[in-house]
């Protein structure tokens, strides 16, 4: 199983674009607004990448969806580290879908 969460921001252009461009290819993904989930995106993505721009995105993969045990593959995407350009990081989370 393979999950994409969009760390995002109200009033944040590059957020806005990048999640229409996902609904427009009906890539499905889960958005989480940075104000309500601010320790999930501090835990997830700032620790981790030391990266706080927006927006940054988690792609989650299930290794073996038949065990509950089975652990979690999860890449992390932030601007400058990952993508340059939104088209970019849509090329990838739409790669990553396949």
């Amino acid at each position: 199983m393979k999950k994409v969460v969009v760390f995002s921001m109200d009033g944040c252009p590059h957020c806005k674009d990048l999640k229409d461009q996902l609904n427009d290819n009906k890539i499905p993904f889960v958005d989480r607004d940075i104000d309500k989930f601010k320790e999930e995106y501090e835990n997830l993505i700032v620790k981790e990448t030391k990266n706080e721009y927006l927006p940054a995105v988690l792609l989650i993969e299930q290794k073996d969806a038949s065990t509950v045990k089975s652990g979690f593959n999860l890449q992390r995407l932030t601007p400058d580290d990952n993508f340059t350009s939104i088209e970019e990081l849509v090329e990838k989370i739409t790669e990553f879908k396949m």
